[in-house]
């Protein structure tokens, strides 16, 4: 189950980046090892930071990839994308949240099968 990632590690930092590495991996629907922009909109309206339309959305793709100096035809690797969830003024994530995101990312994919 993906809470077990969760609930597995006593280690508040090491149970933090396998969280971050599973919610990469629910979003990373290619395997190319980046979220690209409709791969992160599935994070960001999984974490309920975004519910806009596609055209607000390519708005703020944009912005959060020159927030974190990446190149939007790239997008954004697990190591940015874990910054993005340490951000207190972005997309803020606790553990219990990127659990619960987590959940919802897996049963999305779950139907789509």
């Amino acid at each position: 189950s993906p809470l077990q990632v969760f609930q597995d590690d006593s280690a508040e930092g090491q149970s933090r980046s396998k969280l971050v590495s599973a919610v990469f991996c629910a979003c990373d629907h290619d395997s190319d090892g980046l979220l690209k922009s409709a791969e992160l909109r599935c994070f960001a309206e999984a974490a309920r930071w975004f519910d806009g339309s596609a055209s607000e959305w390519g708005q703020e793709y944009l912005e959060v990839c020159a927030e974190l100096q990446t190149d939007p035809a790239m997008g954004l690797d697990m190591e940015l994308l874990g910054k993005l969830v340490d951000d207190h003024v972005g997309c803020f994530c606790t553990n219990a949240q990127l659990g619960i995101i987590l959940c919802m990312l897996s049963s999305v994919q779950s139907n789509d099968d």
